[in-house]
């Protein structure tokens, strides 16, 4: 299985155990989190989402389809997305390395 490290500036997929404390940490994090933003932007929805991304190992596809049938606002559909490419070892913003990190600003 693959563990994270990066092979040619792009990580390698994500391993079982960083996945389940991803999982943990998200979880832990999302009380603390600001629910909406001014915009109406439900963020704790979206923190369940990506949480649902990294459990059931969602694809692309399935998030869109979901997203869908689901009328998911833009920002819980675009958490997912960003769920899923960090699974894939995709680089996430400002040169974070964890989900959970993308969260921080919004800490009460």
């Amino acid at each position: 299985m693959k563990t994270g490290r990066k092979t040619g500036g792009k990580e390698s997929m994500k391993s079982t155990v960083e996945i389940k404390k991803e999982v943990t940490d998200l979880l832990a994090l999302k009380p603390k989190v600001l629910r909406r933003s001014a915009f109406g932007d439900d963020h704790h929805r979206a923190i369940e989402t990506q949480v649902t991304v990294l459990k059931d190992h969602l694809s692309e596809s399935d998030i869109w389809d979901l997203a869908e049938v689901g009328d998911w606002p833009d920002n819980v559909r675009d958490a997912a997305l960003l769920a899923h490419s960090w699974i894939a070892g995709e680089p996430l913003d400002d040169g974070q390395t964890r989900l959970v990190d993308q969260w921080q600003e919004l800490v009460r």
